[in-house]
C-alpha cells in the first residue's frame, strides 16, 4: 500500500477544515487525539516536528524519538530535597570544643594585657620574672 496519496487527501482535508495535524510514529492508523503517550507537551512536540509535503499541502511529521520518550510525572522531574540528618554524638562534641575554645579566647582578649599575657612570664631565680 502507498501511504503519500492518503497523507495528499488527508493534508487537503485538514487544509480546507482550517486544522492541523502531527503525524507520529506508525500513521497508518490515522488516529486523532489531543494527547499522546509519552510526549509531555503538544507545542513542544510541535516545535521539533519537520513539515513535508504531500501533493502540494503540508503535514507535520514528527520523528520517532519523541514519541519514545517515557512521560514522566512533573514531581518526579523535580530535584528532590535533601534530608537534614542528625549530627553524630562526635560531631556535636567537635562543635561545642570549638565554641568553649573561642570564649576563652574572647575572655582572655577582653582582659587587660597584663593579666592575659600571665602564661608569657619566666621566672627568674627566686623573686623575679620577666616577658
Amino acid at each position: 500500500m502507498d501511504a503519500p496519496p492518503i497523507y495528499a487527501l488527508l493534508a487537503r482535508a485538514l487544509d480546507e477544515l482550517g486544522l492541523e495535524a502531527i503525524l507520529t510514529g506508525n500513521a497508518a492508523a490515522l488516529d486523532f487525539m489531543n494527547g499522546i503517550n509519552g510526549v509531555c507537551s503538544l507545542e513542544g512536540l510541535r516545535r521539533r516536528a519537520v513539515r513535508m509535503d504531500f501533493g502540494g499541502r503540508g503535514l507535520l511529521v514528527a520523528g520517532s524519538a519523541d514519541t519514545m520518550i517515557p512521560a514522566t510525572p512533573k514531581w518526579l522531574r523535580q530535584p528532590m530535597k535533601k534530608r537534614k540528618r542528625r549530627m553524630t554524638k562526635h560531631e556535636a562534641l567537635a562543635l561545642e570544643s570549638e565554641r568553649v575554645l573561642r570564649e576563652r579566647i574572647r575572655a582572655l582578649l577582653a582582659k587587660p594585657t597584663n593579666e592575659r599575657t600571665h602564661f608569657l612570664r619566666r621566672k627568674i631565680g627566686f623573686t623575679g620574672s620577666c616577658l
